[in-house]
């Protein structure tokens, strides 16, 4: 769990995602959003998530259209 963690630390997880999402699969896969504390870290992290389940990119492009296009789907992940 990533609470005892600081946010920057959280940000970092969430960038080193997007730099290189194939070399991040652990956490993908390990990780759920819940585990952020920032409830907007949340929601990146879940939207990487399925973008990953659904075998896509995951980059900066294709994370603004996730989170915009299903804004509302990514507060309901528990």
């Amino acid at each position: 769990m990533l609470e005892q963690w600081s946010l920057p630390i959280q940000a970092e997880i969430l960038g080193s995602i997007m730099i290189d999402y194939e070399k991040c699969a652990v956490a993908l896969n390990e990780l759920v959003p819940t585990d952020f504390t920032d409830e907007i870290f949340q929601e990146i992290f879940a939207a990487a998530k399925k973008l990953s389940l659904e075998n896509k990119a995951i980059d900066i492009l294709t994370m603004q259209e996730e989170l915009i296009k299903n804004a509302d789907q990514y507060r309901d992940w528990e």
